[in-house]
């Protein structure tokens, strides 16, 4: 089953229950007994391997019950009554619930690009509703590089998209986010091994782009981020001298946007006449924390007669090289043997 930035097949119904039937029947090949088969589907089978080898090799559920864990040791007897109470519902005058949590479904599978609002519209049902039939669908979309995607409709909906399939799939299929630089890569599998040079990450163009500083949340993530402001993880590691994908919350990024980008900022901008952090005015917790670079250019005048530059926390070669105009490759040629790893104090040349 596929887990990823995107989709959770665990979350859909059909493949899972396949998965699930099939992993149930290679256990009970292993085992030879349905029991262990259970016990083995709660606790995996090295922890039942386990048990038999303490209990004395018994080869029976009862036999290694007192060696499992405990959650395993209620699955099997809950799983067994469950089993009985729906084979003897009828003595016992038990009337099983049938209503319906969601209307009758069918499904479709895709080879492009999908949105699910867009989907819902052209459909002409809530986009709430179609969201609730694909919980393995983590973001309301289909990306491109997924293929034989499950999606799963209103059944009374079926005939319509039938019939007008091509046309539906060219509209839902015009909304294509940028996809996170790991999502892309995971999508290229390597078959066989292959020897690749090591490079450095590539100094991303930011010409015609605005700065801006965004705060890490809690829960945020690099793929997140990249999404929401429409730039790839590698440009933002590149662009903060990230070596990996680890943040921390209250950490400020600096991403380069395009300025039609601005109005999705707006909320968030940091008025002229107003300095730019204020200890007694809380952000709202609803909207993204970015903060426009209004000055970029001014920083950098101010630096412009400077020879050297001590290091300070949590600077890179990338952001020292941008207060002085230079490229990373340049500061790298004033300072031979400084460019590998920078220290708190360190004296550079910058011109």
């Amino acid at each position: 089953l596929r887990q990823d930035a995107f989709i959770d097949e665990r979350m859909e119904t059909h493949k899972s229950t396949q998965a699930a039937c099939i992993y149930l029947k290679q256990l009970y090949e292993m085992f030879g007994d349905w029991e262990l088969a259970l016990a083995s589907y709660n606790c995996g089978p090295g922890y039942v391997r386990k048990a038999i080898r303490m209990s004395g090799n018994k080869n029976d559920f009862w036999g290694i019950y007192p060696f499992l864990p405990r959650e395993t040791r209620s699955y099997v007897p809950m799983f067994v009554a469950v089993v009985y109470v729906m084979n003897t519902m009828d003595e016992y005058e038990i009337k099983p619930d049938l209503t319906e949590a969601f209307a009758k479904s069918d499904t479709i599978v895709v080879q492009q690009s999908v949105s699910l609002p867009l989907l819902a519209k052209q459909l002409d049902m809530p986009a709430e509703t179609l969201q609730a039939l694909n919980p393995h669908l983590k973001r309301q979309f289909v990306p491109q590089h997924l293929k034989n995607t499950i999606i799963h409709i209103p059944s009374e909906k079926v005939d319509n998209f039938l019939v007008n399939r091509s046309e539906i799939m060219d509209s839902v299929s015009k909304f294509q986010p940028q996809l996170p630089y790991y999502a892309r890569q995971q999508s290229t599998r390597v078959q066989t091994p292959q020897y690749v040079k090591a490079s450095i990450l590539p100094n991303f163009s930011t010409e015609g782009k605005m700065l801006v500083t965004y705060i890490v949340r809690n829960g945020d993530i690099l793929d997140n981020i990249a999404l929401l402001h429409k730039v790839s993880v590698v440009a933002i590691k590149s662009w903060n001298g990230l070596r990996n994908n680890m943040i921390i919350a209250g950490q400020k990024l600096s991403l380069w946007i395009h300025p039609e980008s601005k109005s999705v900022f707006a909320k968030t901008l940091v008025p002229e006449n107003k300095p730019a952090t204020s200890k007694n005015t809380p952000l709202p917790n609803n909207l993204p924390l970015v903060a426009i670079h209004k000055n970029v250019e001014s920083r950098n005048l101010v630096n412009s007669s400077a020879t050297q530059h001590t290091v300070k926390s949590g600077e890179t070669l990338w952001n020292i090289a941008r207060q002085y105009s230079l490229t990373v490759e340049q500061l790298r040629k004033l300072n031979p043997a400084s460019s590998q790893k920078l220290s708190i104090g360190q004296v550079l040349k910058v011109k």
